[in-house]
Protein backbone atom coordinates (compact mmCIF):
# COMPACT_ATOMS: atom_id res chain seq x y z
CA UNK A 1 0.00 0.00 0.00
CA UNK A 2 1.49 3.38 -0.87
CA UNK A 3 1.49 6.93 0.21
CA UNK A 4 -1.32 8.01 -1.38
CA UNK A 5 -3.40 5.04 -1.36
CA UNK A 6 -7.45 6.14 -0.93
CA UNK A 7 -7.91 2.62 0.01
CA UNK A 8 -9.94 2.62 3.13
CA UNK A 9 -8.06 0.19 6.28
CA UNK A 10 -9.16 -0.38 9.35
CA UNK A 11 -7.89 1.03 12.22
CA UNK A 12 -10.17 -0.67 14.74
CA UNK A 13 -12.08 2.41 15.16
CA UNK A 14 -15.94 2.01 16.00
CA UNK A 15 -17.54 4.49 13.53
CA UNK A 16 -20.52 4.69 15.52
CA UNK A 17 -18.86 5.91 18.25
CA UNK A 18 -16.43 8.31 16.07
CA UNK A 19 -19.55 9.85 14.71
CA UNK A 20 -21.67 10.31 17.54
CA UNK A 21 -18.61 11.90 18.69
CA UNK A 22 -17.83 13.99 15.79
CA UNK A 23 -21.93 15.04 16.46
CA UNK A 24 -20.92 15.87 20.43
CA UNK A 25 -18.22 18.37 18.81
CA UNK A 26 -20.36 19.92 16.39
CA UNK A 27 -22.71 20.74 18.61
CA UNK A 28 -19.85 22.23 21.40
CA UNK A 29 -18.22 24.72 19.27
CA UNK A 30 -20.82 25.14 16.50
CA UNK A 31 -24.03 25.84 18.07
CA UNK A 32 -24.96 28.86 20.64
CA UNK A 33 -27.61 28.37 23.19
CA UNK A 34 -31.02 29.19 20.57
CA UNK A 35 -29.59 26.49 18.12
CA UNK A 36 -29.13 23.92 21.33
CA UNK A 37 -32.73 24.40 22.13
CA UNK A 38 -34.06 23.88 18.78
CA UNK A 39 -31.75 21.25 18.06
CA UNK A 40 -32.23 19.06 21.01
CA UNK A 41 -36.05 19.75 21.72
CA UNK A 42 -38.67 17.01 21.67
CA UNK A 43 -39.68 16.21 18.40
CA UNK A 44 -36.41 18.25 17.09
CA UNK A 45 -33.52 17.40 14.81
CA UNK A 46 -31.64 14.98 17.13
CA UNK A 47 -35.20 12.82 17.76
CA UNK A 48 -35.07 13.02 13.90
CA UNK A 49 -31.94 11.36 13.88
CA UNK A 50 -32.21 8.93 16.44
CA UNK A 51 -35.62 7.87 15.09
CA UNK A 52 -33.86 7.59 11.41
CA UNK A 53 -31.65 5.14 13.20
CA UNK A 54 -28.51 7.41 12.06
CA UNK A 55 -27.36 7.57 15.88
CA UNK A 56 -28.21 5.49 18.68
CA UNK A 57 -30.65 6.66 21.58
CA UNK A 58 -27.27 7.18 23.79
CA UNK A 59 -26.53 10.03 21.88
CA UNK A 60 -29.38 12.33 23.60
CA UNK A 61 -28.04 10.72 27.00
CA UNK A 62 -24.38 12.24 26.53
CA UNK A 63 -25.87 15.41 25.37
CA UNK A 64 -28.58 15.69 28.08
CA UNK A 65 -25.87 14.59 30.71
CA UNK A 66 -23.64 17.24 29.62
CA UNK A 67 -23.42 21.04 30.41
CA UNK A 68 -23.69 21.99 26.94
CA UNK A 69 -26.60 24.53 28.05
CA UNK A 70 -24.55 25.99 30.70
CA UNK A 71 -21.02 25.72 29.33
CA UNK A 72 -20.41 29.57 28.65
CA UNK A 73 -21.67 30.54 32.56
CA UNK A 74 -19.55 27.23 33.01
CA UNK A 75 -16.42 28.35 31.11
CA UNK A 76 -16.70 32.26 32.39
CA UNK A 77 -16.66 30.65 35.81
CA UNK A 78 -13.34 28.37 35.67
CA UNK A 79 -11.51 31.28 34.02
CA UNK A 80 -12.69 33.61 36.87
CA UNK A 81 -10.87 30.67 38.74
CA UNK A 82 -8.19 30.37 37.29
CA UNK A 83 -7.26 33.59 37.54
CA UNK A 84 -8.00 34.32 41.60
CA UNK A 85 -5.59 31.20 41.97
CA UNK A 86 -2.98 33.08 40.17
CA UNK A 87 -2.91 36.03 41.24
CA UNK A 88 -2.74 34.18 45.08
CA UNK A 89 -0.25 32.28 43.89
CA UNK A 90 -1.83 28.78 45.07
CA UNK A 91 0.09 25.51 44.68
CA UNK A 92 -3.05 23.75 42.90
CA UNK A 93 -2.33 26.17 40.27
CA UNK A 94 1.40 26.10 40.35
CA UNK A 95 0.74 22.01 39.40
CA UNK A 96 -1.82 22.93 36.98
CA UNK A 97 0.76 24.63 35.08
CA UNK A 98 3.21 22.38 35.03
CA UNK A 99 0.56 19.37 33.72
CA UNK A 100 -0.70 21.73 31.33
CA UNK A 101 2.89 21.91 29.66
CA UNK A 102 3.57 18.04 30.65
CA UNK A 103 -0.06 17.56 28.43
CA UNK A 104 0.90 19.69 25.81
CA UNK A 105 4.34 17.68 25.29
CA UNK A 106 2.46 13.95 25.64
CA UNK A 107 0.08 15.30 23.02
CA UNK A 108 2.57 16.27 20.68
CA UNK A 109 4.23 12.68 21.36
CA UNK A 110 1.20 10.90 20.54
CA UNK A 111 0.32 13.34 17.58
CA UNK A 112 4.11 12.37 16.03
CA UNK A 113 3.86 8.55 17.01
CA UNK A 114 0.46 8.17 15.66
CA UNK A 115 -0.75 11.18 13.33
CA UNK A 116 -0.54 9.38 9.78
CA UNK A 117 -2.60 6.02 11.42
CA UNK A 118 -5.11 9.48 12.69
CA UNK A 119 -5.04 11.59 9.59
CA UNK A 120 -6.39 7.84 7.66
CA UNK A 121 -8.95 7.27 10.10
CA UNK A 122 -10.28 11.18 10.56
CA UNK A 123 -10.31 11.17 6.68
CA UNK A 124 -12.21 8.07 6.63
CA UNK A 125 -14.79 8.93 9.72
CA UNK A 126 -15.30 12.60 8.11
CA UNK A 127 -16.49 10.93 5.24
CA UNK A 128 -18.99 8.14 7.21
CA UNK A 129 -19.96 10.92 9.51
CA UNK A 130 -20.83 13.43 6.59
CA UNK A 131 -22.73 10.14 4.75
CA UNK A 132 -24.91 9.66 8.06
CA UNK A 133 -25.86 12.91 8.32
CA UNK A 134 -27.00 13.93 4.64
CA UNK A 135 -29.12 10.51 4.97
CA UNK A 136 -31.19 12.19 7.85
CA UNK A 137 -34.25 14.43 6.24
CA UNK A 138 -34.56 15.97 9.51
CA UNK A 139 -31.18 17.22 9.77
CA UNK A 140 -31.31 18.52 6.52
CA UNK A 141 -34.38 20.51 7.05
CA UNK A 142 -32.83 22.19 10.64
CA UNK A 143 -29.26 23.15 8.87
CA UNK A 144 -31.54 25.24 6.47
CA UNK A 145 -33.80 26.69 9.07
CA UNK A 146 -30.31 28.51 10.12
CA UNK A 147 -29.48 29.46 7.07
CA UNK A 148 -25.91 31.74 6.68
CA UNK A 149 -25.29 31.29 10.36
CA UNK A 150 -24.92 27.21 9.70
Amino acid sequence: MGIYSEREEDLGLNMDEVCEAFLLDDIAHNFNDEMLEEFTAPGGALDGIISEGVFTGKIRKVIDGKELKGKDFNRRQAIIAYMIAREKKAPEWKKLVKLTAMRKALKAKIIAKYGQMAKKGAKQSQKEYVKRMRSVKVAKSFKQAGGAER
